[in-house]
């Protein structure tokens, strides 16, 4: 299972919106900081438009790094350079996201009664 807000493995961290009065599925998240960010939100739901924009910017990182490299054969590139070109462009993502999850205003929270 994939972190819902960074997409790395989860690792035993939860968010249920149903403890919160919020309507949304669990998410299975791979940090606190990743909890923390998606109960500000209230619950993953409609991600997609970061994503996108997630996706965007990791294509912008890759890019910059095969212009760095400056080698456009890819059947000569090592194993090491496709393994930093991966890293460059899952870093740029998960990145991406965090950011944009952090930088949204905070959301006051309202519970329903037990």
């Amino acid at each position: 299972m994939w972190c819902a807000i960074c997409r790395r493995d989860a690792r035993g961290f939860l968010f249920v919106p149903r403890d919160i009065g919020v309507n949304a599925p669990v998410a299975r998240l791979c940090s606190r900081h990743c909890q923390q960010l998606i109960a500000r939100r209230q619950g993953m739901l409609d991600p997609n438009s970061h994503e996108r924009n997630a996706l965007q910017d990791a294509g912008q990182a890759g890019g910059a790094f095969v212009e760095a490299l400056a080698k456009t054969d890819l059947a000569a590139w090592t194993a090491g350079e496709w393994s930093q070109l991966v890293d460059v462009i899952v870093t740029a993502f998960q990145d991406s996201l965090r950011t944009a999850y952090a930088d949204e205003p905070t959301l006051t929270t309202t519970r329903t009664p037990s």
